[in-house]
């Protein structure tokens, strides 16, 4: 995470600005434009919760703490275990 100027965390692997939202049925994030599971998606196809972000985010490292894990299946972000 990084702390932008105006004191928002942004993750510097997907681009999320994190809200403390997770999961459940979200209303359409006013912070990020999407959905939680929205943004996952489109981690998962393009490397950044909005497409807009790809030229903005980093590849992770393995010194980056993973929280969770998801793969895509059939067009949606499905948790798995590690």
């Amino acid at each position: 995470m990084f702390v932008r100027a105006d004191g928002c965390e942004v993750c510097q692997i997907c681009y999320w600005e994190d809200d403390g939202s997770d999961d459940g049925i979200d209303p359409i994030d006013p912070l990020n434009h999407y959905e939680l599971n929205v943004a996952r998606v489109n981690y998962l196809t393009f490397g950044a919760s909005d497409p807009k972000f790809r030229e903005v985010t980093r590849a992770p490292v393995s010194s980056d703490e993973r929280l969770r894990s998801f793969v895509l299946i059939d067009g949606c972000a499905v948790e798995v275990s590690d």
